[in-house]
């Protein structure tokens, strides 16, 4: 069954040697890009906790095979809808409206072959880490540049906002990362500041004060936990409320039958002594109603 705490790479489905083409599954919703910027969905806190998870399950799974990917951004994460196969069996968690996924392998390579391939391309400087940008994409790095690239995802994700958006030119963004420049970090919602924490340490400028990203998943799992936890609590005060509300009508109801019980056992004491036939005991029980009825109308 599906976990949203595991998320892979996007599956490979099958080669054309002849066309030189893969074909990949099929993510319906677009790139995270496109949710973010392009058609601005509106995202929950626990959503975008969950796909800001599932991003560093996948890094988490790449780097656990020495492998590194190099062009980490959020037009490479591709968005789908969940299916009605993904379940969250085992967890306390309800299953994602989406599922994200790693795409874009095309510049991804071993780590131990960095040294060899040390010059990137760099198409976009938004994603790119300093000591890349450094030496016009010919800067030494390692496999914690990517930890960078997804710093600047949480961002995305926690803003909604495109990074350094207020800046025209691609060298101006270089220049800015390069000399320490960060855009403002917004303030995550009240109780989750560890986002915020885990964003800034992502996007260091010493590589070696980043974490990695088997620690960088443990902490931002942690938080959808503690999510989870709180809409858990939050339903269920909901629906303690409505219960509240049905028990407290049903003791109302309860006081007004025990009202109405009260006045039939007057009348019962008055006639009972009486030994009335049961129809004149009804007819008592009536004329009594009636009595009751004619004082309240006073």
């Amino acid at each position: 069954p599906f976990s949203f705490f595991i998320s892979l790479p996007v599956r490979l489905v099958a080669v054309s040697l002849h066309e030189r083409a893969l074909v990949l599954e099929w993510m319906s919703v677009g790139s995270l890009y496109d949710v973010l910027h392009t058609l601005r969905t509106p995202l929950s806190w626990e959503e975008k906790l969950r796909i800001a998870v599932q991003v560093a399950c996948a890094m988490k799974h790449m780097h656990a095979l020495r492998w590194m990917h190099r062009d980490l951004k959020s037009p490479n994460i591709l968005i789908s809808l969940a299916s009605p196969t993904h379940s969250s069996s085992g967890n306390s968690l309800p299953a994602p409206a989406y599922v994200a996924k790693v795409s874009d392998l095309g510049t991804a390579c071993p780590c131990h072959l960095v040294d060899e391939l040390q010059y990137l391309s760099v198409d976009n400087p938004c994603w790119v880490a300093p000591e890349i940008l450094a030496h016009g994409g010919g800067g030494k790095y390692g496999y914690k540049a990517d930890v960078y690239s997804f710093g600047v995802i949480m961002h995305e994700i926690l803003s909604g906002d495109i990074y350094f958006g207020t800046l025209d030119f691609f060298h101006q963004i270089a220049e800015a990362v390069c000399s320490g420049e960060r855009p403002i970090v917004p303030a995550p919602p009240l109780g989750f500041e560890d986002f915020r924490v885990v964003l800034e340490r992502c996007w260091h400028d010493n590589p070696e004060t980043r974490p990695t990203f088997f620690e960088v998943y443990g902490r931002l799992k942690l938080l959808l936990l503690s999510q989870s936890s709180q809409s858990e609590e939050m339903a269920e005060g909901e629906e303690g409320k409505s219960e509240s509300g049905a028990v407290d009508e049903a003791a109302s109801s309860k006081e007004v039958e025990g009202e109405k019980g009260k006045q039939n056992f007057s009348t019962l004491m008055r006639y009972g002594s009486r030994k009335l036939p049961r129809n004149n005991l009804q007819l008592a029980l009536k004329t009594e109603t009636q009595k009751d009825n004619l004082r309240s109308t006073r």
